[in-house]
């Protein structure tokens, strides 16, 4: 064998382990690439679904707020008289001994009030000018509520960003 011929096998031999090695380089690369891509997917995939999901409850939580301060706008403008019943049950109101139960409105003006026991007594006007200001909304987003005990008598009271202009005072 010649000198020559030596050359060009030690020649193929290392270009076929050049492209060897290289083909086995690109595998694994590819395949690390792949493996870190999918990875990615997940992680992305699994942040938007959370976040979509914490969107769905914050808009399920804040759906069901509003219709529950609609069914207590209602009540107050005189178009859902069974609101207490429907809403509090009977237990529930006498394990608090509350008797009475009245709503504020946004300019601290006491606008309905509902007495749960025929004989409680109501809220007069001295008595609101003693407790109203526990109840009276600093903002037009909030909602306040408290319970009052009196003279052996239970208020809950609770402020409510409205404006009750077209009521006239409805203490008892």
């Amino acid at each position: 064998m010649k000198r020559s011929e030596i050359l060009i096998i030690i020649n193929l031999i290392l270009l076929l382990g050049i492209a060897g090695f290289s083909v086995l380089v690109w595998t694994s690369t590819i395949s690390s690439y792949n493996i870190i891509e999918q990875n990615t997917l997940n992680a992305t995939f699994s942040h938007d679904l959370t976040g979509i999901e914490d969107q769905e409850e914050q808009i399920t939580r804040q759906a069901r707020d509003y219709a529950w301060w609609d069914d207590t706008y209602r009540y107050l403008r005189g178009e859902y008289p069974a609101y207490i019943t429907d809403n509090f049950e009977g237990q529930t109101l006498e394990n608090l001994n509350i008797q009475l139960i009245g709503y504020a409105d946004a300019n601290g003006d006491l606008f309905s009030q509902t007495r749960i026991h025929p004989d409680s007594p109501g809220i007069d006007e001295n008595t609101w000018d003693t407790i109203g200001p526990l109840v009276i909304t600093r903002h037009e987003t909030d909602v306040t509520t408290t319970l009052v005990t009196l003279n052996d008598t239970s208020f809950l009271l609770c402020g409510v960003p409205m404006k009750a202009a077209t009521t006239t005072s409805n203490f008892m």
